[in-house]
């Protein structure tokens, strides 16, 4: 498997030391997790990563993301 090929997507990253160790890995990587402090852990190491819940104002492009992976989430 090429992982350079792939795309990953992180759920609960935590302080994103997945990603920041793996991450430039794969072709694309996504971390997405509810704690808000944690999201803003892993984009200040460079992560691509977002916070969510189901009321927030990203949970549009959360829906994005995990249709991307081929998950579907409810309107």
């Amino acid at each position: 498997c090429d992982l350079k090929k792939s795309k990953i997507l992180e759920i609960g990253i935590g302080n994103g030391r997945f990603g920041f160790l793996l991450g430039d890995q794969f072709k694309e990587y996504d971390g997405i997790d509810i704690d808000k402090e944690y999201v803003e852990i892993a984009k200040s190491i460079g992560l691509e990563a977002f916070q969510f819940d189901a009321g927030c104002e990203n949970y549009s492009r959360l829906r994005q993301i995990f249709r991307e992976y081929g998950i579907n989430l409810a309107e």
